[in-house]
């Protein structure tokens, strides 16, 4: 069966976030964030998303400390079924999935799903080259739709913070399961909107001054701030994740981690300054790492990532579940209208109703970042 017939977008979903948002808004700005962003020759994300600092935290946590990774529990489940057939939701620029299919010992079929169909592109013509059975299609993940029991294994990688309709989609997904299939997430669950709470920041920004000067000249961490608007759909219900795939599907297994390493190996400069092919550099980054999970184990920090492998859950009751879904919407919409009457828009706020979305991006790209968080602030 064709990928197409398997996953297809639906007209009306029941639990619709988009409606009560300036959604193409939402759409418009982050096809145009990830349009621009620089990519990997591995086509996957680059900037301060490939700096060593970066890729050395995620070796150490799947050699060291989990022992298993994204990748590895996506080929040993698929080498224990025959013929598997995978669905990626949200695969971006489609490294991942090349590196997996790459990697599979035995047929398969995959289909790979994106919001942006721009950014496709070189992903189709390198599976088309290397001969792998990957369908690449632009679809909003929003109001996906899943033929029922269709696929031995759903794959989430940094997909699922950036949408709406949680709801609507883990149905999906549980729906389009097979009975004994797998979900593996592997995702930002912090807070929403900035990724991090408050004590994690002020952890971080006293972890840096306590620094070495070779690492900490000149390099100050922004306070934090909680912003008065979203922009894109960058985390826009991330915190909500967690709970809200637990209605549907059981973990098999979970690690959860990054209390504030994201802060330190992602940050532009400081990120840089820790290079792990130095004895020195590797041992400081290490004592890092554990700290970070410390603060998770011991509860002093909360987590804003997790790694985890689902099966489905058998008696989902779906009446119940949207009940509480549409009261989890009423309840916001109060919210909001309590927070309008209450307070002014800020001046980020009313730039963007005013301004088209490559304006707003000059203006971000342009002022420094002391004055963007400054705007969005009042």
């Amino acid at each position: 069966m064709k990928s197409e017939n398997l996953v297809t977008s639906a007209q009306k979903v029941d639990i619709d976030w988009t409606s009560i948002s300036n959604y193409s808004r939402l759409v418009e700005e982050e096809i145009d964030e990830y349009s621009s962003i620089e990519v990997t020759e591995g086509l996957k994300e680059g900037g301060i998303h490939s700096q060593k600092a970066w890729g050395f935290w995620f070796d150490y946590l799947s050699e060291r400390v989990w022992k298993t990774s994204l990748t590895a529990e996506t080929l040993q489940f698929c080498d224990g079924i025959g013929a598997p057939r995978i669905l990626s939701l949200g695969c971006g620029y489609g490294g991942v999935e090349l590196e997996i299919a790459q990697s599979l010992k035995s047929a398969y079929q995959m289909t790979a799903v994106d919001l942006n169909p721009g950014i496709l592109a070189k992903a189709r013509s390198e599976a088309q080259a290397k001969n792998l059975n990957i369908q690449f299609l632009p679809l909003d993940l929003n109001f996906v739709q899943i033929k029922e029991k269709s696929f031995d294994l759903v794959i989430a990688h940094a997909s699922l913070h950036h949408l709406l309709n949680l709801e609507h989609v883990f149905s999906q997904i549980h729906r389009g399961m097979k009975e004994h299939g797998r979900l593996i997430v592997q995702d930002i669950i912090g807070k929403t909107q900035v990724i991090f709470w408050k004590p994690n920041v002020d952890f971080a920004i006293d972890l840096v001054n306590k620094m070495p000067p070779k690492y900490k000249a000149g390099i100050v961490l922004p306070p934090y701030f909680e912003p008065s608007i979203q922009i894109g759909m960058e985390g826009v219900r991330q915190e909500e994740i967690e709970a809200l795939l637990s209605d549907y599907f059981t973990p098999v297994k979970m690690f959860k981690y990054g209390s504030f390493m994201r802060m330190i190996c992602t940050h532009p400069n400081l990120g840089k300054r820790f290079d792990p092919d130095i004895e020195e550099d590797r041992q400081y980054l290490q004592r890092l790492f554990d700290l970070d999970l410390r603060q998770i184990e011991e509860g002093v920090l909360r987590p804003t990532e997790i790694l985890a492998v689902y099966e489905k859950r058998d008696l989902v009751n779906v009446d119940a579940l949207n009940a509480e879904a549409h009261a989890r919407m009423d309840a916001f919409l109060t919210n909001a209208k309590i927070q309008s009457e209450q307070s002014m828009p800020s001046p980020f706020t009313w730039l963007r109703q005013k301004l088209p979305v490559s304006t707003i991006k000059w203006l971000r790209q342009k002022l420094p970042a002391s004055i963007i968080i400054w705007l969005r602030q009042k």
